[in-house]
């Protein structure tokens, strides 16, 4: 299984997720960053592409 940022967020949906007081937020915000950053593996993930998803979302 190649390491990539989609594969933290779906683990994350499925095994902690269900657990918060409000699952659907937390959908509502891993969705579109599992869309758009989602192919990312993690070896090159850097704050500066997770800030650059965040200025480009506002």
């Amino acid at each position: 299984m190649k390491a990539t940022l989609g594969v933290i967020i779906d683990r994350y949906m499925a095994e902690v997720a269900p657990s918060l007081g409000s699952p659907g937020a937390a959908k509502s915000c891993a969705g579109p960053l599992n869309r758009e950053m989602g192919n990312i593996p993690l070896a090159v993930l850097t704050p500066e592409l997770i800030g650059q998803y965040r200025e480009d979302r506002c």
